[in-house]
């Protein structure tokens, strides 16, 4: 018979280990398509609409949006939220545990009992009792390890809020570029056509000169082959700035399909040069850089994982205060308060302790050599962002000394038209270098304050009020302009 019940024993226990295997098997299974499309369309509805634009967009209102409307900005904005709420829970494991317990108990028959001395029998407790108890505890050890894990923890969250100020300022920097490059485009598209016709009805009449005796046959050929040139660098030009439109739209949350008008006919401003030695701008961009600060954070988080690992090796002492009751009628005292003291420690972490402490020195090892690592990219940063300033400085000076000289000849060809000596081709081939240098001098000055940007990011400037909350799409926008004139003055355009 007991033989039966073993089998019978080890068959359902057979039957229950397969039934959880097969049941964890099918916990989770690969997504199908249905479900693909689902989680596709709800992230596309997700996706924030575009906001109308300004009739006439600033560079400053460009910036405003591109750091409101940015999806990569705000992820890590969330990233810093998600961080400090893990700090605070974190900061709630410092508590003492209080917990409160509840038993049930009952049994068929009454307990009796009685001694070797006596026949009689006795009890002290009912057949069914309820009891419970609060018990309030209190781990010192525990109290210190949560103290250093909630302090790694608001590390981290510092750690989030520099990735969310690094990508604000690549974003500003790369909209400040990306504004003057639409300028230049927006200029060549607004002038190129009107001109196109003019160069080929002035080509074909260079061409019809050719057959003139009169003429000297290389004037005309010559006429065309420097008009042809203009022409082909002024589309080589253009296809350099291609797309710079289209860019802007996305980095401030416009409609790609809507026209942008770029507020241009303005007054250029040149940005302040480097006032400081480079050695003072190093030092500079070594307190201030994102980057550096998240590998300041690394190793302080490295110095709280040597406090843990000695916490973890030390014993513990837990205090503990408990109150009972019981429903027993037989109990004398029914209720009562208990408290106690114990010590305990696990030997072996105080031998891993040795290994423990190395890996944590092995680790704000790494830790500094990496720190090394970034500090000389951000010293050899700094040094190319003071020499390509330099050198777009230069290229933008050149650029609007010839777009004057050009402006000149312009004015003298148009006075030579005026009393027929000069001819219409001439004019033609002149308007066209004129506009050519014209966006030569924007280009060169997009390439300026792009330069003067990535100086002021090399340096880990503030450009911008820094906040770590989401901005909600009906959240008006962050006015950053007052902010944005550390960077540069609002320029503007004169060739005079």
């Amino acid at each position: 018979m007991l033989r039966n019940y073993h089998s019978v024993g080890s068959l359902g226990l057979v039957s229950l280990i397969s039934v959880m295997l097969v049941g964890c098997s099918s916990l989770s299974e690969p997504l199908n398509e249905q479900q693909i499309a689902s989680y596709a369309n709800h992230f596309s509805e997700a996706i924030p609409l575009t906001t109308p634009v300004p009739r006439m967009l600033t560079m400053d209102m460009a910036v405003d949006r591109a750091v409101n409307f940015n999806q990569t900005i705000r992820a890590k904005e969330y990233e810093a939220m998600l961080a400090l709420a893990k700090a605070d829970a974190l900061q709630g494991a410092m508590l003492p545990s209080l917990v409160a317990k509840a038993d049930y108990y009952r049994r068929n028959s009454t307990a009796l009992s009685r001694s070797s001395q006596s026949s009689t029998y006795s009890t002290s407790s009912e057949r069914g009792n309820l009891s419970g108890d609060i018990a309030l505890s209190w781990n010192i050890l525990d109290f210190g390890l949560s103290y250093i894990r909630a302090r790694q923890g608001l590390d981290r969250v510092y750690q989030q809020r520099e990735e969310a100020r690094k990508v604000k300022i690549r974003i500003v920097e790369e909209t400040r570029s990306l504004y003057w490059r639409a300028v230049a485009l927006q200029r060549i598209d607004l002038s190129l056509p009107g001109i196109e016709k003019d160069i080929e009805s002035a080509i074909r009449v260079s061409q019809n000169a050719r057959n003139d005796i009169d003429i000297d046959p290389m004037l005309p050929i010559n006429y065309q082959r420097d008009t042809l040139t203009l022409l082909r660098e002024l589309n080589q030009l253009r296809t350099s700035l291609a797309g710079s439109n289209d860019q802007l739209k996305i980095s401030i949350g416009a409609n790609p399909e809507s026209k942008l008008r770029l507020q241009a006919a303005v007054d250029f401003k040149l940005p302040e040069k480097p006032r400081k030695s480079a050695k003072e701008d190093v030092s500079i961009a070594l307190k201030q850089r994102p980057e550096m600060r998240s590998h300041f954070y690394d190793l302080r988080i490295s110095e709280d994982d040597a406090h843990v690992a000695i916490l973890q090796a030390l014993p513990g002492a837990t205090i503990l205060a408990r109150l009972n009751g019981d429903s027993n009628a037989f109990l004398l005292n029914a209720n009562w308060i208990s408290m106690s003291a114990s010590i305990a420690g696990n030997l072996i972490n105080l031998l891993r302790l040795p290994a423990e402490l190395d890996s944590v020195e092995a680790q704000k090892e790494a830790h500094r050599q990496n720190a090394i690592a970034t500090a000389a990219t951000i010293a050899m940063q700094v040094h190319v962002a003071r020499a390509r300033m330099s050198v777009q400085l230069k290229a933008y000076q050149d650029a609007n000394r010839f777009g004057r000289l050009q402006r000149d000849i312009m004015k003298q060809v148009n006075a030579t038209a005026l009393t027929g000596k000069a001819a219409q081709h001439a004019i033609v081939r002149e308007r066209l270098a004129t506009l050519l240098s014209d966006i030569r001098i924007v280009v060169a000055y997009a390439d300026l304050i792009s330069a003067h940007a990535s100086y002021l990011s090399a340096r880990g400037e503030e450009l911008f009020p820094v906040k770590y909350l989401p901005h909600p799409n009906n959240t008006p926008l962050v006015d950053i302009k007052s902010d944005l004139q550390a960077l540069a003055p609002a320029p503007t355009i004169n060739y005079q």
